[in-house]
């Protein structure tokens, strides 16, 4: 233990050393963005001069200035000269866009985390401590987990004396290209309950004048009027391919200024989307 707590206490004296570093590198307003999947557009398509069809869905809580993020791709795919439309019918490419966060890092967030997530994949992670347990029962902190906690703890220290901020915005993309030909498409739904119903279906047994009978408990319910159904097929015909990934966007600064990094952020996350074009 008295070794743990020196190696604590050593990473905390590197944690205040390298913090006071990148305090000093971080002076300025820094966003970068990537993305979990590269998509390639067809440009025989593209060269078709076919509007496209955008819509962008903003279900993040903060209450950003400047222009939405939907104006904001608007403006570029049109600065390289594409036409915006909102009739999906008339457009070439169709690309939809949720805007699920903006705002300030969470414990545990990491850029990997949200970039490894993919389209519509887990943004949060984190390590938490573990437990041990003795012969009685009772549970106590480990060796590592208290280790974590007092290092945390240290650090938190250094951190009071270290104000590096880090925003994200992250935005799921969906991308429909359309096809030469339709695809026919032909979808069986199962009805899960119903399945594990059958599955699980025994015969069930009645008594009645001192005589037993068996009968399908299936087979009586659909006597009842009340058995319901438990398969469906449809078909449909699919007329465009569907081509989805994730832009994330992080941005760093000593204290930085919340308004301004929003701002920045939807300036780089709609630079990102417009470059699919």
């Amino acid at each position: 233990m008295k070794r743990a707590l020196r190696l604590a206490v050593i990473f905390a004296m590197l944690t205040m050393v390298t913090g006071c570093a990148q305090t000093l590198m971080s002076r300025n307003l820094e966003v970068n963005t990537k993305v979990s999947s590269s998509i390639d557009l067809n440009p025989d398509i593209l060269s078709q001069g076919k509007p496209i069809y955008l819509l962008v869905r903003d279900q993040t809580s903060s209450k950003s200035g400047g222009e939405s993020l939907e104006v904001l791709v608007s403006q570029k795919l049109q600065a390289k000269g594409y036409k915006i439309t909102k009739n999906a019918k008339i457009a070439a490419y169709r690309m939809q866009a949720t805007f699920i966060y903006l705002d300030k890092a969470k414990e545990g967030m990491t850029e990997e985390g949200a970039i490894a997530g993919g389209f519509g994949g887990a943004i949060l992670g984190g390590d938490r401590a573990r437990y041990t347990h003795d012969a009685n029962g009772k549970s106590s902190l480990s060796t590592s987990g208290a280790t974590s906690f007092l290092a945390t703890g240290l650090g938190s220290l250094a951190g009071s004396m270290i104000t590096v901020d880090s925003w994200y915005g992250i935005v799921d993309i969906t991308i429909e290209e359309p096809l030469p030909h339709g695809v026919k498409k032909r979808t069986h739904v199962a009805d899960a309950r119903a399945a594990a119903k059958r599955h699980d279906q025994a015969q069930v047994t009645a008594s009645r004048s001192g005589h037993s009978r068996s009968y399908d408990a299936e087979a009586s319910s659909e006597a009842n009027g009340s058995k319901e159904s438990s398969t469906m097929d449809y078909e449909e015909t699919a007329t465009h391919k569907k081509l989805k990934t994730r832009v994330v966007g992080i941005a760093k600064q000593t204290n930085i200024d919340q308004v301004a990094a929003g701002i920045e952020l939807k300036a780089q996350l709609s630079n990102a989307i417009a470059n699919f074009f």
